[in-house]
């Protein structure tokens, strides 16, 4: 993946490329993680061994998927739950499917949980507070 950027310096490289001056011509304003943002990636889940393969910078991750019966069925039980809103059931469906799931939601005010009927289905798609979600 190459080197870590920050964003500060890739935002003045962009600005300057355009013929301005980052802080003169243009304001760089730092807003903080939006929800479901990142500060880092991760390439493989803990249980992941990468592997090299022929090319020194491609590595490849085995895993084992499981039962493929078992997910279908476990996403249709997860897609039954979102129709119902039931927040606790989706998350502990979600962290049974996927155990690395943290159930968290953050907001521009910090972090908070998700609760309760603060989804609701709008032709075939999942709208709240935070954006949508589609089925």
């Amino acid at each position: 993946m190459g080197e870590p950027v920050k964003i500060q310096d890739l935002a003045s490289d962009l600005i300057r490329l355009s013929g301005f001056e980052p802080g003169q011509d243009i304001e760089i304003v730092c807003t903080g993680l939006r929800p479901g943002e990142k500060l880092c990636e991760e390439l493989f889940r803990a249980q992941e061994q990468p592997q090299r393969t022929h090319h020194p910078r491609i590595l490849v991750a085995h895993t084992d998927c499981g039962d493929g019966e078992k997910l279908q069925h476990d996403l249709a039980e997860l897609e039954a739950l979102l129709r119902t809103r039931q927040a606790a059931e989706i998350k502990a469906k979600l962290k049974e499917i996927v155990p690395e799931y943290e159930p968290e939601w953050k907001t521009e005010d910090g972090e908070r949980k998700m609760e309760d009927g603060e989804w609701k289905m709008e032709n075939g798609e999942w709208k709240g507070e935070e954006g949508e979600w589609k089925v």
